[in-house]
């Protein structure tokens, strides 16, 4: 009896610590998207955690039946909540969405059959593994230093969960025993305390919101002390002198520029310059080269591919998509607009000197 009151304990600690940071949570200025996924994942796996009761424990089935069928979506909810702080790129977020979908809906499901449970389980599998890669992909380029951190936790814990879900749902393990459910409860709970620690401890800046810069920020001097100065200096050096052409660059490579370590680069670039991820620093200003380019009669020859491979992009795909996405235009939409009526302003884009 006593492990059973262990595991009803847990699950106890685990639901208070769910309230507590919801509670925290609404408070915070934090995007609505985000607030809403952290109530869905909060409910729905709470709901879940408390339809599988350990032996010795019952509750009426229609209870059970209702917190069963909200628990299945508790596998979406944690996508969701995952993809809005870990996914600064959105542009694959909808594909994300629905694949959680599939799987709280098949989970739903199986509550009238069990033949979808083993194909169901090895999908979930397969989605959160794949979402532990994307989420460590980001990994080097992240310059928010709580959420970087997070990362490879997250993804590991991530990897394990899935796997183990995986092993589990198949019975290769057998039935549920005692044993077995106070180490699920424990998992849980450890996992709660884990996120509910970090949510709490970390910045705001980790989540999506109003405390983001403006999407074109520009360093205000008056906030920011010498050292900060010197550096924001050497890094516009540094890209000046045209560093964000090298294909493949990345934040060490910028900190071994400049001369500083790799933590202080990216502390600048995202509290002072206002950017969440590398990537989003270093396209702006291969676009701003780009646009120039296509601006300039003299090279109305070249080729959209050519001038994508002289700022720096390795193909045309991710080129053309991060120009649409800062011009609204195709590269030679915007050549076709501003070639011959828009003179380039060489103080803001400067001639690229060529190789």
């Amino acid at each position: 009896m006593a492990v059973e009151v262990l595991d009803i304990a847990l699950r106890g600690m685990a639901t208070g610590l769910f309230l507590i940071c919801i509670l925290v949570i609404s408070a915070d200025r934090i995007a609505m998207s985000a607030k809403l996924a952290s109530f869905l994942t909060a409910i729905t796996s709470l709901a879940r955690i408390w339809s599988i009761l350990p032996p010795g424990f019952e509750m009426n089935d229609g209870l059970m039946t209702v917190l069963g069928l909200i628990g299945a979506w508790a596998p979406f909810a944690l996508n969701w909540l995952l993809l809005s702080i870990f996914l600064d790129d959105k542009r694959a977020l909808g594909v994300w969405m629905m694949s959680g979908a599939v799987i709280s809906v098949g989970t739903t499901l199986t509550f009238w059959t069990s033949e979808l449970v083993p194909f169901l389980r090895v999908y979930a599998a397969l989605h959160f593994l794949a979402l532990s890669g994307l989420i460590l992909a980001s990994y080097r380029g992240d310059l928010l230093d709580a959420r970087r951190r997070m990362r490879l936790i997250l993804a590991i814990t991530l990897s394990v969960f899935a796997i183990g879900r995986a092993v589990i749902s198949t019975q290769v393990v057998g039935p549920t025993s005692e044993g077995m459910a106070l180490a699920q409860t424990a998992a849980f709970c450890a996992c709660v305390f884990l996120f509910v620690w970090w949510s709490l401890r970390a910045d705001l800046d980790n989540w999506p919101g109003e405390v983001l810069a403006a999407k074109n920020p520009e360093p205000d001097p008056v906030q920011m002390h010498g050292i900060q100065k010197v550096l924001i200096a050497r890094i516009d050096t540094a890209m000046t002198q045209g560093i964000w052409r090298r294909e493949g660059l990345t934040v060490a490579d910028l900190a071994q520029e400049v001369g500083v370590p790799e933590h202080r680069v990216r502390k600048a670039i995202n509290q002072v310059l206002g950017y969440r991820n590398f990537a989003s620093f270093i396209n702006r200003k291969r676009i701003e080269a780009a646009k120039a380019r296509l601006c300039r009669p003299d090279d109305a020859e070249v080729t959209v591919l050519e001038i994508a491979y002289d700022v720096g992009f390795r193909s045309l795909g991710p080129f053309n998509r991060y120009f649409r996405e800062e011009t609204g235009q195709s590269p030679t939409e915007f050549r076709a607009l501003n070639i011959t009526t828009s003179p380039v302003n060489f103080e803001k884009d400067p001639p690229i000197i060529e190789k």
